[in-house]
């Protein structure tokens, strides 16, 4: 019984995953691009694909080596040239730029 509640246990989950990366989908596509502040600066940074870290949904970015943001050398050298985001930090940075 228990094995049974754990498999619709996972299918509820994988079908919420698949919903959740096609509503992703949508928006990392009107809106590809960010500027993420760090604690190195200002970095422009670019959707790259989704990602699974520890079992859970990533979104990975990129940075961009865009002479506007004076700060890209300092990012690049310091925590390398990828980003990673949950769907709700995403969220976030989203419905922040929504906003402006």
């Amino acid at each position: 019984m228990k094995l049974s509640s754990n498999i619709n246990s996972q299918s509820t989950n994988n079908y919420s995953n698949i919903e959740e990366v096609k509503y992703l989908t949508l928006l990392c596509n009107e809106r590809a691009d960010l500027v993420i502040k760090t604690e190195f600066g200002l970095g422009h940074y670019k959707f790259l694909k989704f990602s699974q870290l520890n079992g859970k949904l990533m979104l990975e970015f990129n940075l961009l080596d865009d002479s506007k943001f004076h700060d890209t050398a300092s990012i690049y050298n310091h925590i390398g040239k990828t980003c990673f985001l949950t769907a709700e930090q995403y969220l976030t940075v989203y419905s922040y730029l929504a906003e402006a």
